[in-house]
């Protein structure tokens, strides 16, 4: 259908402007921002970490 989506989070949330924009009170804090829209050019992939390369498990025994 041509939809995509993007998550915002961490330092980009933390402008004043942006809690302006939310009218955010004092203590109030945005967590993260969800972007859903029509993509205009598709992004090229992210080369992701094999899961084993930072997970591990512990074992009885």
């Amino acid at each position: 259908m041509g939809f995509g989506s993007a998550l915002t989070s961490g330092k980009a949330l933390r402008s004043p402007q942006l809690s302006t924009l939310f009218a955010l009170q004092d203590g109030e804090v945005a967590v993260c921002f969800l972007s859903i829209g029509t993509v205009s050019k598709r992004k090229s992939a992210r080369i992701r970490p094999e899961i084993n390369d930072f997970f591990s498990t512990l074992a009885n025994g």
